[in-house]
């Protein structure tokens, strides 16, 4: 992931000492307990994230190209902290099958 994720816009309502963690999240979520589901899903999180900062500095809406629950989850965390965002996810039934 480079030189970190806050270099890309900023979505409106994310803060963005979160999206500075998100790329650190990544790193560690990649490098240990990876067949665990909370790292699988924060992984999944980040890329998705990631993607839509991407789109968003070549100049398109990034809530247009982030998943809403994905959104709504950044938005409404308080701390930069894996576990709780992996928690967060859950919750919200992001990578659930349905």
């Amino acid at each position: 992931m480079g030189g970190g994720l806050g270099e890309l816009p900023v979505v409106e309502g994310v803060d963005s000492r979160l999206i500075d963690s998100l790329s650190a999240m990544y790193e560690d979520r990649s490098t240990s307990r990876v067949a665990d589901v909370s790292s699988v899903v924060v992984r999944d999180c980040v890329i998705w994230f990631s993607y839509g900062l991407f789109r968003a500095s070549r100049g398109d809406d990034p809530r247009k190209e982030t998943p809403s629950t994905i959104l709504n989850v950044l938005s409404s965390l308080k701390e930069a902290d894996g576990d709780g965002l992996a928690r967060a996810l859950i919750e919200a039934d992001w990578g659930r099958l349905s």
